[in-house]
């Protein structure tokens, strides 16, 4: 085992402590939902899926579907991070949210995972009657990782025919894997994702370096973003990150892609689950109209 899978292994021990979501925020941000788990089988392994359905709306009530792949530096398996953002998209956009609970590395390297969100993302949206799902209208976005994740489901869509996105949200991507760590920097003194942590992440999930510039690692290193759909993307101004979230939402737009792109002051990586209230609500409110935009 190398020293980045060593590390990795570690976190992965301890990541429902260091990835949960701060009490005062999972406070702030609910809404009741019915939850329903599925295991989805893709080509790379099943993968576990848990349903958020709106507690107001009948199971036969036909409503728009929603994405959301949580993130983790592509190591940490904790989807859980993500609930109390689940249901407030729910509840609030009044659609189905499916969290996707993929595969991590270094148990399963990359392309692994995204092959693995498109999938079930394809499968569902297959099972649209099953499920009650307006397939006609269909969002992905994510956190982080998540981030590069829902862009994959996105670039492979479009790629494939096998479904139409409506909407694409991406909070703080990790959007250049095969820049180098140290070249990422923040006014903060500790900022979360340091150039150690960095490497780690991006050493354990892709250790062929070579294969870090692809699109679905690194979507500032696509040759054409012009199939995406309408896309937010949100960065936090104390974030190593930054700059190539920047980038690309500056990529998008340059292909006429409709994009909606801010940056949350004095807040760092992962603000929406540990930042105050209100540097999650910057983010929260604005996510929540983008959707019912595009998808009420």
């Amino acid at each position: 085992m190398n020293f980045n899978d060593l590390i990795a292994r570690i976190i992965q021990k301890i990541e429902k402590r260091i990835a949960k979501p701060t009490s005062e925020i999972t406070a702030a941000f609910n809404g009741e939902c019915a939850v329903k788990h599925i295991t989805v089988d893709t080509s790379v392994g099943a993968a576990n899926v848990a349903l958020y359905r709106p507690a107001n709306a009948a199971d036969d009530q036909v409503l728009p579907l929603y994405i959301n792949i949580h993130g983790g530096g592509y190591v940490m398996r904790y989807p859980e991070q993500d609930d109390h953002i689940c249901r407030y998209i729910a509840d609030r956009v009044q659609c189905i949210v499916a969290s996707i609970d993929y595969d991590v590395a270094p148990q399963a390297r990359y392309p692994a995972a995204p092959i693995q969100c498109f999938e079930v993302s394809r499968w569902l949206v297959a099972q649209a009657a099953t499920f009650a799902i307006d397939s006609q209208k269909i969002a992905a976005g994510g956190f982080s990782a998540g981030a590069v994740l829902s862009t994959g489901v996105a670039l492979q869509s479009a790629q494939t025919g096998a479904f139409k996105l409506s909407a694409l949200i991406a909070v703080y991507p990790p959007a250049d894997l095969a820049a180098e760590p140290s070249t990422k920097t923040s006014k903060k003194r500790f900022p979360l994702i340091s150039p150690f942590l960095a490497r780690v992440f991006s050493g354990s999930y892709i250790p062929d370096i070579a294969k870090r510039s692809e699109p679905l690692a690194s979507p500032t290193h696509a040759d054409n973003l012009s199939a995406l759909p309408d896309t937010m993307v949100i960065t936090a101004e104390l974030d190593t990150l930054r700059a190539e979230g920047d980038l690309f939402a500056e990529k998008i737009k340059e292909t006429g892609v409709a994009v909606e792109h801010f940056t949350v002051r004095d807040a760092d990586h992962f603000f929406t689950h540990q930042g105050t209230v209100a540097q999650a609500r910057e983010a929260f409110d604005p996510m929540v109209a983008f959707l019912q935009t595009r998808l009420t």
